[in-house]
């Protein structure tokens, strides 16, 4: 079992990020343990927090306000066995974003 972070630019759909996000809390293999973060969701001016454990996404909230100025959507990962590079590629192809440490 292992974490790692992921930082990405620009703002995001809503809708393609929540298939992405349940598509991985819900690989067949059960390698993803827990994802949470604060994304940047266009049409929205604070961030919107997500949780997902294992199967199950909680409803996301809506922070109040960004909490500094980096306007990048952030999400850390519980995984075992799930490599980092398959989580980042998975991003990239789906949603086109470019993804920094």
């Amino acid at each position: 079992m292992h974490g790692f972070a992921l930082a990405f630019e620009g703002a995001l759909d809503w809708t393609l990020s929540g298939i992405w996000l349940t598509m991985l809390l819900n690989r067949p293999s059960g390698e993803m343990l827990r994802v949470k973060g604060i994304l940047n969701i266009e049409g929205s001016d604070t961030p919107v927090v997500v949780h997902g454990v294992q199967h199950l996404v909680h409803p996301p909230s809506y922070m109040a306000a960004w909490p500094d100025d980096d306007r990048r959507s952030h999400l850390v990962f519980i995984v075992d066995g799930l490599e980092r590079a398959v989580v980042e590629r998975s991003l990239e192809v789906f949603m086109g974003c470019g993804v920094r440490q």
